[in-house]
């Protein structure tokens, strides 16, 4: 028996009920929005404040999405009981975006700190702040495999570093810094002297020659550099001295620039000893924000670097003026200081 024409439309009506139910389940869900980093490296100088790192995303997001990342690199995060070098925010590990936002910004701000950061085996002058991207903790987002899911940034130091460099052995040097202070009494000299070890001696290929590192913190002034011929036999005693400025320029032009210099025995000077004179300041350059300019070429006196050089307002500097304000020396291996040079 045939059913009844006005049944037989009952099965195919109730499969298109059927597929508008599933339709309009699918209609209801939120899209989500796809997010990854704008940049997979990100370079900053350590004195450059505050560093922006963007997420993108491929849609506004239609609700609130929660995001966590972690941190890694060989910077440190700032906290109160230890320091640190960059403070970040939002901060805990979690990324919060409201309905309608199109990018998610996360704040990295520096501090610049008084040390010299370097990475040896690569002979390059940073620090990492790396972060990654882990999971969607709720909310229509999705994060993008590859790539968009890790943002190092790059935190490059801003220091001028001075090295005073000879390849006679037996032959002890020393790297002196002098700062003509603006607020100073014209009737007394400031001097800045790198904490260079006396009588120490160093060993082509061994050791460090003397180096000095000036922060870019320092005022902007005149500085003034004094390489003492301390103790040796050798004549002639050439030497070079190699400026690198990290965050800036020498002279309007590239960030390093290296001198020669040539001296005799009548040039040795234990400048540290009682009733020795002051020594001579061989060259002279000034600093303005992380560029320094009139870097001039060294001098060697005609009667002996042992005689002082007047420079500024050192006319009445004497030995026992000598003062340390926080020039400060480091230690550096030749092998590395030619890294940072062919940076």
């Amino acid at each position: 028996m045939s059913l009844s024409p006005k049944l037989s439309w009952i099965p195919s009506m109730i499969v298109v009920v059927g597929l508008m139910v599933v339709s309009s389940c699918k209609d209801d869900e939120k899209p989500k929005s796809k997010m990854s980093f704008a940049e997979a490296e990100i370079e900053a100088l350590e004195d450059d404040g505050t560093v922006e790192i963007k997420i993108n995303f491929d849609r506004a997001v239609s609700e609130t999405v929660v995001l966590s990342y972690t941190l890694g690199g060989t910077a440190t995060e700032f906290k109160a009981q230890t320091g640190g070098d960059y403070e970040i925010s939002p901060a805990g590990g979690t990324i919060t975006v409201a309905p309608g936002a199109t990018e998610a910004v996360i704040e990295i701000t520096l501090l610049p700190d008084q040390s010299f950061e370097y990475d040896d085996a690569a002979g390059v002058s940073y620090e990492t702040v790396i972060l990654t991207l882990t999971s969607v903790v709720s909310g229509p987002g999705e994060i993008v495999a590859g790539d968009g899911t890790q943002a190092t940034l790059y935190i490059y130091e801003d220091d001028m570093l001075v090295f005073l460099n000879w390849e006679a052995t037996g032959v002890d040097m020393d790297l002196l810094v002098w700062l003509d202070d603006p607020n100073d009494n014209p009737d007394q000299g400031l001097l800045f002297v790198s904490p260079a070890q006396v009588g120490g001696g160093v060993t082509e290929g061994t050791e460090s020659p003397e180096a000095v590192l000036l922060l870019s913190q320092l005022i902007d002034t005149e500085y003034g550099f004094s390489y003492v011929y301390y103790d040796g036999t050798t004549e002639p005693m050439d030497f070079t001295v190699d400026f690198i400025n990290f965050g800036g320029t020498l002279n309007d032009g590239e960030g390093e620039l290296t001198f020669n210099g040539t001296y005799q025995l009548d040039n040795i000077n234990k400048w540290d000893e009682e009733g020795a004179l002051a020594p001579a300041i061989a060259q002279t350059v000034t600093k303005s924000g992380t560029n320094y300019t009139n870097l001039t070429d060294i001098t060697v006196p005609d009667i002996g670097s042992r005689n002082r050089t007047i420079f500024g307002n050192f006319g009445n500097t004497n030995k026992g003026e000598l003062k340390n304000h926080g020039v400060q020396k480091i230690t550096l291996t030749r092998a590395l200081i030619e890294k940072l040079r062919r940076r």
